[in-house]
This record gives structure tokens, sequence and C-alpha cells, in this order.
């Protein structure tokens, strides 16, 4: 049977894209999840606190929680501030602030998505 590609529109699934710039975004919640090859990830669920247009929006941060990937979540908790530790709870990172550098990017299939990269202050 053929693939097919169903058309997803992001507004009606709560995503939207955000122009490049710098943005102050909030830690409001995270997710472990699991990718397709295994490996175990936290996936970060960020809302936007400042730029009036974008107020509330919300963007994701992935970390990787495998030895040659670290540094996005070591990068993480120097951008909010946090001692890195090799043993953390996650859950003292929600409500951290941090500024953030977003832009857009084409995924594996050729949608256009936000990438967010925390900046370290």
């Amino acid at each position: 049977m053929p693939r097919i590609k169903m058309p997803v529109a992001f507004e009606a699934a709560g995503v939207t894209l955000l122009d490049p710039a710098l943005y102050r975004v909030r830690i409001v919640s995270y997710k472990l999840k699991t990718s397709v090859a295994g490996n175990e990830y936290i996936l970060w669920t960020l809302k936007v606190i400042d730029s009036p247009e974008d107020v509330g929006k919300t963007l994701w941060y992935r970390t990787p929680l495998v030895a040659n990937a670290l540094g996005f979540l070591v990068d993480l908790c120097v951008a909010i501030g946090a001692t890195w530790e090799e043993d953390f709870d996650p859950d003292d990172l929600v409500g951290a602030t941090f500024t953030a550098l977003v832009d857009q990017e084409k995924d594996q299939n050729g949608v256009t998505r936000n990438n967010c990269k925390p900046l370290m202050t």
C-alpha cells in the first residue's frame, strides 16, 4: 500500500512558526520519551514570555540522554544558570527562564519547524 502524506495545518495543531529572533522563554513542563532508535531524551515544553505578539506561544527543546549528546542538556543548564550535575531532577528546571535563539529548519519530511537553541549567559 502506498504511503500517504497527510497535510497538517500547524495553526490547527497549536504550532506557530516564530520569526527568527531571540526570545525569553520559560520551561513549563517536560516529558521523558524514547526515540525511534531506542534512545531516551527529554522533551521540554517552553512558553515565550516576552515579545508582545508572541507571549504564550509554545516551543519545544529536546535534550538527548546519550553520552555523545549530553551537551544539549549541559547547554540548557548553563543557559538557566543551573549547575550541571550528572545526577539531576528535571522537576528542578520547570519554571526556569532563559534566552533562546529561534529560527526555522526543515525536518526529514520537508516540514518547516521552529528550531530552538538556549543561549549561554
